[in-house]
């Protein structure tokens, strides 16, 4: 599939029917997705550059969504939170990985 935009995004969910739809849904619409089981699966391999995390607060695991919004919290100047009275979050990382990335680099002399 042909890519229609740069966005990154992680999915965190345990619930693989959700887990599966989000995937086919973003990828359809030319996202590039990362897709974990468990917050501690994503924090075994953390992804640099996010700009959307998707995430269920409760993951079945030691880690949890609260643990993945303090990580984007850490990383990102700004971030924000969408929550639903499920459980599921969406974080919108501000400014951009890549107008921080473009930002960062030094000025040729």
């Amino acid at each position: 599939m042909e890519k229609k935009n740069d966005y990154r995004v992680v999915i965190i969910e345990d619930n693989k029917t959700i887990r599966k739809l989000c995937i086919r849904v973003l990828e359809k619409n030319g996202y590039d997705i990362k897709a974990f089981e468990t917050a501690d699966d994503f924090f075994e391999k953390p992804q640099p550059d996010i700009d959307v995390y998707f995430t269920d607060l409760n993951t079945g695991s030691e880690k949890n969504g609260i643990d993945i919004i303090m990580y984007a919290k850490e990383h990102y100047a700004e971030i924000v939170l969408m929550s639903d009275q499920h459980g599921i979050c969406l974080l919108y990382t501000s400014p951009s990985p890549r107008d921080l990335s473009t930002s960062r680099m030094p000025s040729s002399a």
